[in-house]
């Protein structure tokens, strides 16, 4: 919209972003411009709704929400389910991106119109650690659940990019049912990494249990390696690093979280890591 002279006018945007451009030449001037601008909130109110789909339930606190808002979800899945991962649609426009965990977490990450970003941090089938930032729009919550397989063991993959973060609460019911959990580098137990990986494993400890991790790992010497720290009150203790071909790996952290940060350069590859996770009562 375009006024000049002397108007008067009511201009409504449902825009969360409106800019204003005043121009004057080298002559006359005037009393200016005089503006009254008010926020109708319920413009900006958006519906939060929720797909239901066999194998859980999702639940949220309220169902509706203002852009920005913290929305918590709470993910709790039926006798012999998992949670895979959880898919937050706005309108029609969505890319999503997620690690397809199904014994642990996923995190899912969407990109949306107007430069809104919603990430759905600590997606947990056992924990209520899941929250959104509501976008500029309504939204879909869609659950996808996966059914236990009668298996004798599972697998965790690093991610290829970032950071995955799973909850030894989780893990341990899984142990408990009598399954062995291997841990692997992103490309899982038959191919060989991938160059220039940087991504990270975060294990959330469980206060009066150790965690111990044990193995072998084969990597490009020197160049390529596995750290292993452990996390306490937000700081990071190296245990140990691990590089070479055919390397043992067995270290044990107590009351606290562990964290595996996993690196590649430009050059060689190899198969690198296959660890067997244990919870223990310390």
């Amino acid at each position: 919209m375009q006024a000049t002279g002397s108007q008067t006018f009511n201009l409504k945007s449902t825009s969360n972003i409106v800019r204003l451009y005043f121009h004057s030449d080298g002559s006359i001037v005037n009393s200016g411009v005089k503006l009254v601008v008010s926020s109708l909130f319920e413009s900006f109110i958006h519906n939060i709704n929720v797909i239901k789909k066999d194998g859980g339930n999702i639940a949220i606190v309220k169902s509706t929400a203002l852009p920005n808002d913290t929305v918590k979800i709470t993910a709790s899945p039926n006798e012999g389910y998992i949670l895979d991962h959880i898919n937050v649609k706005a309108d029609s426009t969505v890319m999503t991106s997620y690690y397809d965990n199904p014994e642990t977490t996923a995190t899912v990450t969407l990109h949306f119109q107007e430069c809104d970003t919603v990430r759905v941090i600590d997606a947990n089938c056992y924990n209520d650690h899941s929250w959104f930032l509501m976008p500029y729009g309504n939204v879909t919550i869609e659950p996808i659940w996966k059914k236990i397989e009668e298996k004798a063991s599972y697998s965790i993959n690093m991610p290829e990019i970032g950071t995955k973060t799973v909850e030894a609460v989780a893990l341990k019911r899984i142990i408990d049912s009598g399954k062995v959990i291997h841990i692997y580098d992103h490309a899982g137990p038959d191919k060989d990494y991938s160059n220039n990986i940087d991504d990270y494993l975060i294990i959330k400890g469980i206060d009066g249990y150790s965690i111990n991790l044990s193995g072998t790992l084969n990597t490009e010497n020197g160049f390529d390696y596995l750290c292993i720290y452990k996390t306490q009150e937000n700081k990071d203790t190296e245990i140990e690093r691990f590089s070479g071909d055919g390397k043992s790996v067995n270290i044990s952290c107590n009351s606290s979280d562990i964290k595996m940060y996993f690196h590649s350069d430009g050059s060689a590859v190899r198969s690198g890591f296959d660890l067997i996770l244990k919870i223990k009562k310390e």
